[in-house]
């Protein structure tokens, strides 16, 4: 309201307070621009931020405080950027941390580029958070950025990065999911999984309690679940592709023995193994035992297993279409499963104090140093950690002289 002076008080505030909130964000910006970024991708996000939070600047500065609905709207836009992009600049931040390897970042930029698409932009960051995560391309200021953040206590071991590739996957599913017209083809399985499970709907309809509306409802949250699950089963299948062995090992290192509470967005701990395993063997990979060894099924709530009945049926009917989706996919993009020819030459030179030279990927060199791992029982004891670091460090100046001639070759 007006005072009456003619003032607008509260929009003099709110454009006063907005103004000063975007000008200490644009200066962290500055700050951080700062620093030393050991690739391009994360200084490009930050420009482009910075773009976003001068715009906003200029359009609060031309505002008229009269205009009290638009004072209102660019104060919340404001509010909510913030809100938006602080978690952003601090992961941001965190990725020029020397505790990250580095070196890992341009394959798994390659690879990126090769499920994603040739201008897919990568940020690994340490982040404080045992699971890995990402966020994959939603974010409306940087489409084209998939961000990744791994545990910082594990930031420079080499043997976590295969499960990048799974975070890499959430993109890639947000790109070509389309293409495989899932949302027709889920429907379907839906439907089919209802009418397969009659017992299990009509408890739901009881249980729900709202009459006409329970099936429709049963139909819209078993298939907003499913998506999900399968988005899930695509990721792992990425993960699966390019990494070969290496993803299973470095999977069961974050996630045994399992038995914790059942995701409605995960496939049971059981069904993901099974999928995993009979997707290694349907791509030839092979596998050290023991592997996936007395795990423990997670846990669903005796309220949620009709629905989960319905929900797996539906999962199931797509299961094997989405993994030959993500296979194809690599394929036609030119990468390749790990070659176990190459997997052993990099085993010999490891464990000769040399790191491998010549046509090797990322993806070969990780499963090498975990063949080596898994062999000697772990080099958890304080006798053998030494022999633990010197094969990360192996790994990563593999890493690097394959970048190195791969670039030579290029020229």
């Amino acid at each position: 309201m007006s005072s009456k002076t003619g003032a607008h008080p509260t929009s003099r505030l709110r454009k006063a307070s907005a103004s000063h909130r975007l000008n200490a964000f644009l200066k962290q910006i500055e700050i951080l621009e700062s620093s030393n970024f050991p690739h391009p991708d994360a200084r490009e996000a930050l420009g482009k931020l910075k773009d976003d939070i001068k715009g906003q600047i200029r359009r609060l500065s031309r505002s008229d405080v009269s205009d009290e609905a638009l004072i209102d709207r660019l104060y919340a836009q404001a509010r909510n950027t913030v809100i938006e992009y602080t978690p952003i600049l601090g992961f941001i931040l965190r990725s020029t941390n020397i505790r990250n390897a580095f070196e890992v970042h341009f394959p798994l930029k390659r690879l990126a580029k090769q499920v994603i698409g040739a201008n897919a932009k990568l940020i690994i960051s340490s982040e404080w958070n045992f699971v890995p995560f990402t966020y994959p391309m939603t974010l409306p200021r940087l489409p084209q950025f998939a961000l990744v953040g791994g545990p910082a206590s594990e930031s420079g071991n080499v043997l976590a990065t295969p499960v990048a590739a799974h975070e890499i996957g959430h993109s890639a599913w947000r790109v070509h999911s389309p293409s495989f017209a899932l949302d027709n083809k889920l429907i379907g399985a839906v439907d089919a999984a209802i009418s397969a499970n009659a017992s299990q709907t009509a408890a739901l309809v009881i249980q729900l309690g709202t009459g006409p509306l329970a099936v429709p409802q049963i139909r819209h949250l078993v298939f907003s679940n499913a998506k999900k699950q399968l988005e899930e089963i695509f990721c792992d299948a990425v993960g699966l592709y390019y990494f070969g062995a290496s993803f299973l090992y470095a999977l069961e290192y974050f996630l045994a023995p399992g038995g914790g509470p059942r995701s409605l967005t995960y496939p049971s701990d059981v069904e993901r193994l099974k999928l995993l395993t009979d997707g290694a063997a349907a791509l030839g990979i092979s596998n050290s035992s023991p592997l996936f060894e007395r795990w423990a099924d997670s846990v669903a709530q005796s309220s949620q297993m009709d629905f989960i009945t319905i929900l797996d049926a539906a999962v199931a009917h797509l299961a094997s279409d989405v993994i030959n989706h993500a296979t194809s996919l690599l394929r036609s993009r030119g990468a390749r499963v790990p070659d176990q020819t190459k997997i052993d030459a990099a085993v010999r030179s490891f464990d000769g104090g040399e790191p491998i030279a010549g046509d090797i990927t990322l993806g070969e060199i990780a499963t090498a140093g975990w063949e080596i791992v898994r062999r000697e029982g772990g080099l958890a004891e304080a006798s053998k950690r030494r022999k633990y670091r010197d094969l990360g460090d192996l790994m990563l100046k593999s890493v690097e002289v394959a970048e190195f001639e791969l670039r030579i070759a290029r020229a």
